[in-house]
């Protein structure tokens, strides 16, 4: 079993900017496969569109988000947006709970602020897995080891929405580290919030 989090890439990423679109293109079909299902699976509004596919040639035809701006391009003159935009990001990862997948991977540069309607695009499936699947009957897995607990790192348990929230609390944290009191506030609130779901 190996873990993918640091130097294997498994898939290449071809962006054309005028047509928005992006082309990611796959080493084994195995994996064009489970980021196409959990994609159309958990389909919605904040989640990145898959608009064509073809597993012979492993390769998945996304939307492409122009003048977005992913999370890990804020700085802490921003924590005002993420405040504003952390309820939809809870909502999109709660909804592909409920479809049945975990993100795996989530961290800032998986998240899209679209400024033009304060939105959010979830983004690149690739470490998505069912709800339930247990790491030891995976060959390899991925994630970043920043936003991932223990167990997710070394590959032991089953893939479960607590590995999503565990990312989330890392990400309230980055974002979140100045100590003005409504800053506490909103941190104290949301892990009430979490918690109180079971999610953590």
């Amino acid at each position: 079993m190996i873990n993918m989090s640091y130097e294997i890439k498994r898939h290449q990423l071809i962006i054309d900017a005028v047509s928005n679109l992006c082309v990611k293109y796959f080493d084994d079909k195995v994996y064009i496969e489970t980021e196409y299902e959990a994609l159309k699976e958990c389909e919605s509004d904040r989640v990145q569109g898959v608009l064509a596919f073809n597993f012979e040639q492993r390769w998945l035809q996304l939307s492409f988000y122009k003048n977005s701006i992913p999370l890990n391009k804020f700085d802490t003159g921003k924590q005002t947006i993420f405040v504003q935009l952390l309820p939809h990001i809870i909502s999109v990862v709660q909804h592909c709970h409920d479809c049945g997948w975990i993100h795996g991977d989530l961290k800032p540069s998986n998240i899209l602020y679209l400024p033009t309607n304060k939105s959010i695009k979830l983004i690149d499936f690739g470490a998505s897995q069912r709800i339930g699947v247990a790491r030891k009957s995976l060959y390899e897995w991925q994630c970043s080891p920043h936003f991932a607990s223990d167990e997710v790192f070394n590959g032991t348990g089953v893939c479960k929405p607590s590995d999503d929230w565990y990312a989330i609390i890392r990400l309230i944290n980055q974002f979140l580290n100045s100590k003005p009191k409504f800053i506490l506030a909103f941190k104290a609130k949301m892990y009430k919030y979490l918690i109180k779901r079971k999610m953590v």
